[in-house]
């Protein structure tokens, strides 16, 4: 399995910074939608009723409105609330993981009509962030790698540091393999990465006390996506959301975290942009 992942990784990783870096906006955005509409697919596995033309009229739907978010995002819409939405919605998510770890039967079923809302929520925000990331800034190439770097490097050190160091789990009725410890490495290597990037690229950010802060809030919210898919597989009895990706399980497994960390760090950016 470990072998499947890692050579996986190594085939995507620089696909994906190829496009990220070398693209035009239209081109990554493109990019950005297929692999946003590929995870709403897996997500509609969570539905009851999961026939195709439910599952298809989800995807439609989900589709028109990310188009009127690239019309909103290239006519000069105003993007920071929309931002603000995004990271405020994973308040609400944090908020129904920590009832479902609390309780043994929580909140019953959820009907389909809550998983459309709630995959909205995950969705749409996540696109605009990577949206405004790639393209709102002069420097989106690394914006969005800086965004990668930082989940990727709370996956890694919050999966050795769990291994070596975990013993106080995080959230067992969620996710029993995460930790406290891992959670804390996780932080660690994610803010060592990004501040070692940003020394690299030496591009215009935030002093260091607040790019800190907004990379801890980051990588904390990237936790709670992550939780908040695991909460929703174990609710529906599902191990990995598809079998696309050899080794790593689902798309929606992979950008979990990544859906709850892009609209947290364009928020801020964005908001540091605008006091300029």
């Amino acid at each position: 399995m470990l072998k499947q992942r890692l050579l996986t990784a190594a085939v995507l990783i620089p696909l994906v910074l190829w496009a990220v870096w070398g693209w035009p906006l239209q081109a990554v955005a493109l990019l950005y939608a297929v692999v946003t509409l590929l995870a709403a697919w897996e997500w509609s596995g969570f539905f009851h009723n999961n026939r195709l033309p439910a599952r298809l009229a989800w995807l439609v739907g989900l589709a028109l409105t990310l188009l009127a978010g690239w019309a909103w995002f290239r006519s000069g819409g105003a993007m920071l609330p929309v931002l603000v939405f995004g990271a405020l919605w994973w308040l609400v998510a944090l908020a129904w993981v920590l009832r479902y770890s609390s309780r043994s039967d929580p909140a019953g079923e959820l009907s389909d009509a809550l998983l459309v809302g709630v995959g909205w929520c995950v969705f749409w925000p996540a696109w605009m962030g990577l949206l405004w990331l790639q393209g709102g800034t002069a420097h989106g190439g690394f914006w969005i790698t800086f965004l990668f770097v930082l989940v990727w490097g709370a996956d890694t050190g919050a999966y050795f540091a769990g291994r070596a160091l975990g013993r106080r789990k995080l959230a067992p009725r969620v996710s029993p393999g995460k930790s406290w410890e891992g959670v804390a490495g996780g932080l660690i290597a994610a803010t060592v990465s990004g501040l070692l990037l940003l020394a690299l690229f030496r591009v215009p950010a935030p002093g260091l006390l607040p790019l800190v802060v907004l990379i801890l809030l980051t990588v904390a919210v990237s936790v709670v996506g992550d939780l908040f898919e695991s909460m929703l597989k174990r609710r529906r009895g599902i191990k990995d959301s598809g079998n696309m990706l050899p080794g790593h399980g689902g798309i929606l497994d992979r950008i979990d975290s990544l859906t709850a960390a892009a609209p947290l760090l364009a928020m801020g950016l964005a908001w540091w942009h605008t006091t300029l």
